[in-house]
């Protein structure tokens, strides 16, 4: 009984956070390190929202018919991202020294984009794919008196296909575009066993780069943008090897992250 009040608190934990967060990429890693030789498998469900920055050097770069996408000159143009992504994330501590994560997933992805007088939007209908690999290095273990600190250094790449466009209210149109997403990110974290809990948090910084290309005419458009955020989570240990886990992140871009968390 006492085991499904725990998935109950965990469900109204979820909840909370996915109302009260706008929904960059999660962290989901405790700074305490896993037992050399042993395996961490994470399977994650993630909401995100993101700013991406285009640089726009010439007059409608990319078109459709009479609409353009970018129709300003020599302008950064900041672009509203959103993406909804399950992937999984395995972590290894081959040698009890730095240990390494590696993810794969599947996402969907909305861009909406600033133009003269309207905004456009492009959408995909099939999901876009995302990867990433990293390491963590821990730096002060969990004590009686003092909390587990850890960095790290990673790297995302996104790819989606998006096939339509929609320019402020009208219909909507097939278009072939390609949109490209690389995040380099470090990020510093401190964490705290409390019996079953862990809750850990601490601030990441990253930079995107991202073009966006029409494959048609390969015309593209790209840029890069610098940001930093903070991240507060938990993990909870529901079994000797398995946990679930929560994480949420502000300031900069926004996301929700939930998943579970099993030791091999």
């Amino acid at each position: 009984m006492k085991k499904y009040l725990w998935f109950l608190f965990f469900g109204v934990l979820i909840c909370a956070l996915k109302c009260s967060l706008i929904y960059g990429s999660e962290v989901v890693l405790p700074a305490t390190q896993i037992e050399k030789g042993k395996v961490s498998f994470l399977l994650l469900y993630g909401d995100t929202s993101e700013k991406l920055n285009f640089h726009v050097t010439g007059r409608e770069q990319i078109r459709v018919g009479n609409n353009s996408y970018f129709s300003n000159v020599s302008n950064d143009l900041e672009s509203d991202g959103r993406s909804s992504d399950v992937s999984v994330k395995l972590v290894i501590n081959p040698d009890n020294g730095l240990y390494y994560w590696f993810k794969a997933g599947v996402s969907d992805y909305s861009l909406d984009i600033p133009s003269d007088t309207v905004k456009n939007n492009l959408s995909g209908q099939d999901k876009g794919l995302i990867c990433g690999f990293g390491a963590r290095k821990l730096l002060f273990p969990d004590t009686i008196v003092s909390p587990a600190v850890a960095v790290g250094l990673g790297v995302n790449y996104a790819v989606y296909g998006l096939d339509s466009f929609r320019s402020g209210d009208s219909a909507p149109v097939v278009v072939n575009d390609k949109l490209e997403i690389t995040e380099f990110q470090a990020d510093v974290v401190i964490s705290k066993k409390l019996d079953k809990f862990e809750p850990y948090g601490g601030v990441k910084v990253y930079r995107k780069n991202v073009t966006l290309t029409d494959r048609a005419s390969i015309a593209n458009v790209s840029g890069a943008k610098d940001d930093a955020g903070l991240f507060f989570g938990t993990r909870f240990s529901y079994f000797k090897n398995e946990a679930l886990i929560v994480e949420g992140s502000f300031v900069g871009d926004t996301s929700f992250t939930a998943g579970v968390n099993i030791n091999f």
